[in-house]
């Protein structure tokens, strides 16, 4: 066992197996430990942050499993509001107070699977400083609302980088089960399936055997390819029957349209508020999101150029991601960005070097 592959560090050379193995199982347990601590405290700081917005938006949560959604689009994300219930029913628990509760269980399911992405990139080690920056960010995100499905994104991202590090069957079993989670969470579940695609296009090497090459890629570009076509179905078909009154608000009431934003497309608004930052209109919100989009951007693209062709492949549905965002989204709403956390998370602190290619980290 290669401790300094798996871990991120060396041991002394006369170092015996029995005081490799003590290391492996400290870290093994102690760094996961943290992680979750970690976790408690990100959701103790974002729920006492957003304390105010706690109610109202549990109770859109529970009119969701009812059929009254705020927005259309809201209602094919049933996972979290009806596990929610389920909690409820089981615990016997208000619906806010199991809505705090699987809210803590994502966010921690969030670190801790972003921890066992990147570990595979950069050693247990490695992987503490990307954990806690994504956890940071996280939180800064969370400027708008906090919905259920949001720390789920991000561990849906978490799990395609599980996968995209080597594409065990373990991994591919954690990606089948997390694209079911994904599926009735977010219409994000359409990257898995466009991961899975990606992952197995055509290289430099392989592009000159073409007839190899889509002998050993064509069932992954066929069950890719299924993946998206069924996450574009079933969230259609959830609107379509589970859709029952459409409340324009949170809850249960008739609160007025937000800004504006039934009656024009979010691409058009993020264009106007493009104009307004560079225009006369500006505030500081405004500039330092648009500033942080594009940061974000730029390294993603930087990234493309890496050696590693994991990371390249990550760097390009992670862009993609953006421009799907940016064009369905409210750029201003940033916690729409969740699900980008764990990829900032690799492409931000991974090694950029040819050793990640030659010698990758020990699999699980």
């Amino acid at each position: 066992m290669r401790l300094d592959r798996q871990y991120g560090f060396r041991l002394p050379r006369g170092c015996r197996d029995g005081r490799k193995f003590f290391f492996s199982l400290v870290l093994d347990w102690t760094i996961p430990t943290g992680i979750v601590c970690v976790s408690i405290a990100e959701s103790w700081g974002l729920f006492q942050w957003r304390h105010d917005d706690l109610a109202p938006l549990a109770d859109a949560a529970q009119a969701i499993t009812e059929g009254q959604s705020p927005w259309p689009g809201f209602q094919s994300r049933v996972f979290g509001p009806f596990v929610i219930k389920l909690i409820a029913q089981l615990s016997g628990a208000t619906f806010a107070q199991s809505y705090l509760a699987f809210m803590a269980a994502a966010i921690t399911a969030k670190d801790l699977l972003t921890y066992y992405a990147v570990r595979k990139f950069s050693g247990a080690v490695g992987a503490i400083l990307p954990v806690l920056a994504g956890a940071v960010l996280y939180l800064a995100l969370q400027i708008t609302w906090i919905y259920p499905w949001d720390p789920v994104d991000a561990a849906i991202s978490a799990a395609i980088i599980y996968y995209a590090a080597a594409p065990t069957r373990t991994a591919t079993v954690i990606l089948s089960l997390t694209y079911l989670v994904a599926l009735f969470n977010r219409e994000s579940s359409l990257f898995v399936g466009l991961f899975v695609v990606i992952s197995h296009a055509p290289s430099v090497r392989t592009a000159l055997h073409p007839a190899e090459w889509w002998k050993a890629s064509r069932r992954g570009i066929a069950s890719g390819t299924a993946m998206m076509f069924i996450s574009l179905v079933v969230p259609a078909l959830l609107q379509q029957f589970l859709l029952v009154r459409l409340t324009f608000g949170f809850g249960r009431g008739s609160v007025p349209p937000l800004d504006g934003l039934v009656d024009r497309p979010p691409w058009r608004y993020n264009l106007e508020l493009l104009e307004r930052v560079f225009g006369t209109g500006r505030n500081p919100l405004e500039i330092a999101a648009c500033v942080s989009i594009a940061i974000t951007i730029a390294l993603f693209a930087l990234r493309l150029a890496s050696p590693d062709m994991r990371l390249r492949r990550l760097a390009f549905l992670a862009l993609i991601e953006i421009a799907a965002t940016l064009w369905f989204g409210v750029m201003l709403e940033l916690r729409v960005f969740s699900g980008l956390v764990p990829f900032l998370a690799i492409l931000a602190f991974s090694s950029n070097d040819k050793q990640s290619i030659e010698k990758p980290a020990a699999t699980s």
